[in-house]
């Protein structure tokens, strides 16, 4: 068997199992992660796999005298965190795959052309009924509401709950229509 050599005073035990409390963290870096770049669910499980051996790797290299384990596993969670992000922002600038359309009325959409861009609102629009008549009652509300113009905060005054409830009901329609066909009615 293969021994690394290392200086005696660096040698300790290491546990045979990380605390919940790591393992914790690590399932809540992987799933901001794949929230934040919206992969799939199958991406988000091999992100908590490597991120729990990066942290089971590294833990040879932990010397007791210069901190907590607590302190130093969270500093190998956050850099392999801001590594992986990063990462994946790359891969996803090299091959973008379906690009984004841009938010209304940002200075993206000072690009399209005038005379066109009422033909395609429009257009959008009448796609979009079909797909909104698919999504629950409640949500199919938000959106229309939303695609009026009306801001998260008024949307939320006018239901009586808290913006964060509307942001979240928003990122739920965006998710389910992301993954609507844009050929398919």
């Amino acid at each position: 068997m293969l021994q690394t050599c290392q200086p005696t005073s660096h040698r300790h035990s290491h546990p045979e199992r990380l605390n919940p409390l790591t393992e914790r963290r690590i399932r809540y870096r992987a799933d901001r992660l794949a929230r934040i770049f919206r992969l799939s669910l199958d991406d988000r499980d091999d992100l908590r796999q490597e991120l729990y051996l990066v942290v089971w790797a590294a833990l040879p290299k932990y010397v007791p005298d210069r901190g907590s384990l607590d302190a130093f596993t969270r500093g190998v969670m956050d850099n392999w965190y801001r590594h992986t992000a990063r990462e994946v922002r790359r891969s996803r600038e090299r091959d973008p795959g379906v690009v984004p359309l841009p938010e209304r009325d940002t200075e993206a959409t000072a690009f399209i052309d005038p005379a066109a861009r009422h033909v395609e609102a429009t257009d959008i629009r009448l796609d979009l009924l079909p797909r909104l008549a698919r999504l629950p009652r409640e949500l199919a509300e938000i959106a229309l509401q939303r695609g009026a113009g009306l801001s998260a905060r008024e949307i939320a005054d006018e239901r009586g709950v808290h913006r964060g409830t509307i942001h979240r009901a928003i990122q739920v329609i965006r998710d389910e229509l992301s993954h609507l066909s844009p050929i398919a009615a």
